[in-house]
């Protein structure tokens, strides 16, 4: 990404909190990139959250241009009906498969499709501990 594009990402970013401050009852999610994404975005952070937010770009990208097309949206797609444990069995296939797939970019994919694995896991987690 080139300087001039991140300049406009950073103002694009700048104008989305302002517009999220004006919003009363955030989901989540919401909440989440107003209070933690964007102040490090803005701010000046460590190296390895810049490289997280650069890997979960990545995430994002294939989330929205494989996963929901090829399986449907969250509530749509199989991976709504999984435990916690299935989420992470998936990961730890993708995982486990590291070094051993000979189709090219398909490693990259793997650590891509984990980390979403990881997260629904995580989601489903975070769901149980609400309920409690």
């Amino acid at each position: 990404m080139s300087d001039d594009n991140k300049e406009q990402l950073i103002e694009e970013i700048i104008k989305l909190s302002d517009e999220l401050d004006k919003i009363e009852n955030k989901p989540e999610s919401d909440k989440y990139i107003h209070q933690i994404v964007i102040p490090c975005i803005i701010k000046n952070i460590s190296q390895r959250t810049k490289d997280f937010i650069s890997f979960t770009a990545r995430v994002i990208e294939h989330i929205e241009n494989y996963t929901v097309s090829q399986y449907g949206d969250k509530g749509q797609d199989i991976c709504t009906e999984y435990s916690i444990e299935e989420c992470l069995r998936q990961a730890e296939k993708y995982i486990k498969r590291y070094g051993k797939n000979a189709r090219e970019g398909q490693q990259e994919l793997d650590f891509l499709k984990a980390a979403h694995f990881i997260q629904m896991g995580y989601e489903k987690y975070m769901s149980q501990q609400e309920n409690k």
